[in-house]
């Protein structure tokens, strides 16, 4: 007969789609990029099993966190001794989707497996979208070795995975309480704050639960029929089961975010840069491809870069960050004018305290020596971003066209143009007909650090009202006139700024 530890089996399949690119690091370059996304054996994008389970781990408490993926704790009043419980959640990779919905599991031949739409539709993954960064100092000029670029998994993009959590109750309260944990944890996949991937304050990693339910069973393995039922379950995500079941997943109450809504449209021009030019202009404005799925969800296809409108949540949290450190400055009575070099930049940049508390900071440039961070404490300076963006992507309006703006410098004795400095850019003007209406939301994680003073909010609050009067332009080319908006400014729901 056979016999197992745990006999209660609680199966979850779900599919997940990219609401915005997903940077799944593989921790290596290439010749073409710096950071490149992880990929399987078919050369196709995949998240580890290992980023989702970290992940859900953050995202839940600690209580529930030991009790289902298990702790080593060290005995008190025992030396060397250690209190140890393994995981009782098993997670799977997650397995990129085809254009049919499938999931591309085990090793294939990709030129014979898949019909030649399919093949097509995997194919344009191998090359995948590269982002472009440059860090901006506060003199609005790049910083020494600021210029760096990453592949991301693009939008649009679905993965498949499988949750297992195993348990053996001793009593039908227990069993409940497994049943509703697991439920409570599925639920976490539809919260706004839970990002997959790096880089989730620079607008990366946001993702919905594909039709807001997933496939769900419980299982009785000491039942002969469910013990049955289980063996006959195949381990690859690309195979069906006939004993799921769909569970609807109700999207959870996150009271720890303060959400921050910007409703705006640009006034005319609008730039934000690709980092290269093209046959037509030396600069051009960033286009990416994206991933889209039919009404009913089941067939999806490549939507061209030349429609599309794109706003890197990395470039609006840049600007709001240097205007959030004016404010605050300007609140607390410092002025560049009073300070001397050194002092000064003790109050830009990341050793600013509104900036430090909001948008974080990777650490000091030499760890081995700590330093005082803003709030006092001994410290080596690093702090997680506590304000999450997400990045625009998305079909443009109809009559928003691009514009190719010529340039050439001119020689300010002779007023002639200066040998080889004619150049050009290409950006795309609204239509005030059909305007571009953009909708950024921020979700604001404040803790005791932000609370502890009320000026760092009051300082972030100014910067986006700012970029509602349009005062605070947004992209690139900002001092030719690009990138000014209007709109207005939400707080949980209620306007603040119009």
């Amino acid at each position: 007969m056979q016999t197992t530890t745990y006999n209660t089996r609680l199966v979850a399949r779900v599919t997940i789609e990219a609401e915005t690119p997903l940077a799944i690091g593989s921790g290596k370059k290439s010749i073409l990029t710096d950071a490149t996304i992880n990929r399987d054996t078919n050369d196709l994008p995949f998240i580890p099993g290992t980023t989702l389970a970290g992940l859900i781990r953050h995202a839940i408490d600690e209580e529930l966190a030991e009790r289902l993926m298990g702790f080593i704790k060290k005995k008190k009043d025992k030396n060397g001794e250690y209190e140890v419980e393994g995981s009782r959640l098993i997670v799977t990779e997650a397995k990129l989707l085809n254009r049919k919905g499938k999931a591309i599991d085990g090793l294939l031949n990709l030129e014979t497996a898949c019909d030649d739409e399919d093949k097509a539709f995997l194919k344009d993954f191998k090359h995948a979208p590269i982002r472009q960064h440059a860090k901006i100092n506060h003199r609005g000029v790049t910083e020494d070795k600021g210029k760096f670029d990453e592949e991301v998994v693009p939008k649009g993009a679905r993965f498949c995975f499988e949750m297992e959590l195993m348990s053996n109750p001793k009593s039908e309260e227990e069993l409940a309480q497994y049943k509703q944990d697991f439920k409570d944890l599925l639920r976490k996949l539809r919260a706004d704050g839970f990002r997959v991937g790096g880089k989730s304050r620079n607008g990366f990693g946001k993702i919905e639960v594909v039709g807001e339910a997933c496939l769900y069973r419980e299982l009785d393995l000491s039942l002969p029929a469910d013990l049955d039922l289980y063996l006959k379950k195949s381990a690859s995500l690309a195979e069906t089961w006939d004993g799921f079941e769909p569970l609807e997943l109700e999207k959870p109450q996150e009271s720890r975010y303060t959400r921050y809504k910007l409703e705006i449209t640009p006034k005319d021009f609008l730039f934000f840069g690709s980092g290269f030019g093209n046959e037509d202009v030396d600069h051009s404005y960033i286009k990416e491809r994206f991933v889209e799925w039919n009404e009913e969800g089941n067939i999806g296809r490549w939507h061209s870069h030349d429609h599309s409108l794109v706003v890197p949540a990395s470039s609006v949290k840049g600007a709001l960050a240097h205007r959030t450190a004016y404010y605050y400055n300007k609140e607390c009575g410092i002025f560049a004018e009073n300070l001397s070099p050194e002092d000064f930049n003790k109050h830009v940049g990341k050793r600013n305290k509104a900036v430090f508390a909001l948008f974080g900071c990777e650490g000091n440039e030499d760890e081995t020596q700590p330093t005082e961070a803003p709030t006092g404490e001994r410290t080596d300076g690093k702090r997680r971003g506590h304000v999450l963006f997400a990045d625009i992507i998305r079909d443009k309006e109809e009559k928003t066209d691009k514009k190719i703006h010529n340039h050439v410098k001119i020689d300010r004795f002779t007023g002639g143009a200066i040998d080889g400095a004619l150049f050009d850019e290409e950006a795309l003007i609204v239509h005030p007909d059909e305007p571009e209406k953009l909708e950024l939301e921020l979700l604001v994680d404040v803790d005791e650090r932000i609370n502890e003073d009320q000026r760092i909010i009051l300082a972030f609050e100014e910067a986006l009202k700012d970029v509602c009067e349009g005062m605070l332009p947004l992209g690139g080319n900002v001092n030719k006139g690009y990138g000014q908006f209007e709109g207005k400014l939400l707080k949980d729901g209620n306007c603040i700024y119009e």
